[in-house]
């Protein structure tokens, strides 16, 4: 029978520790790939309230503004725009604005990475957390908590949800928040 209440304290202690996992032991980085440009964007729609990226392409060069030209598109006006869904660049707004106010630039491919994998951790984490208080709510807490574990460590998941900040990475976690809402109505 499952318990009346889920265990968040203990099972927030284990998420951290996958949010160790991903910042300490990935073995790929795909920053420059896909998402290399997300957090830029985020930067000049929180600076010039705009989602036109020419200005950094004009300062930084094109071979320091991205990796691969794939990544953007220039429209007949000459406007420069990041190629993939805005809602990841929206959603990290708040952290790159605070990034921001602290000096960071996430023109600079390092700190771009570094707040990236941190970002992926933090949806690693999430992602651990949901999948155990979903699986919470069918099977007894023991076995909820290595069902968390055992589907973001042990599948391709950490793989990818942990090597960038992919849009999959949100989706999932908003996909999850969404299955944990049925998973409580149906319990």
């Amino acid at each position: 029978m499952t318990p009346a209440r889920f265990p968040r304290l203990q099972t927030a202690s284990l998420a951290i520790l996958v949010l160790a996992v991903v910042l300490m032991g990935r073995v790929r980085d795909y920053t420059l790939s896909d998402p290399q440009l997300t957090l830029l964007t985020s930067q000049v729609l929180w600076e010039r309230h705009t989602i036109d990226l020419r200005p950094e392409l004009d300062r930084l060069g094109p071979k320091e503004f991205a990796k691969d030209t794939w990544k953007y598109s220039i429209n007949s006006r000459g406007q420069v725009f990041y190629g993939y869904p805005l809602g990841t660049s929206l959603i990290a707004l708040p952290v790159v604005a605070l990034g921001r106010t602290l000096g960071s630039d996430l023109a600079v491919w390092d700190t771009d990475r570094r707040y990236q994998i941190a970002l992926a951790g933090l949806c690693s984490a999430a992602v651990f957390f949901l999948l155990a208080e979903i699986s919470w709510r069918f099977h007894p807490e023991p076995m909820s908590v290595i069902f968390g574990f055992v589907v973001t460590l042990g599948s391709s998941l950490v793989s990818t949800l942990g090597s960038a900040l992919w849009s999959f990475d949100l989706e999932l976690v908003f996909a999850l928040l969404a299955f944990r809402e049925v998973a409580r109505a149906e319990s």
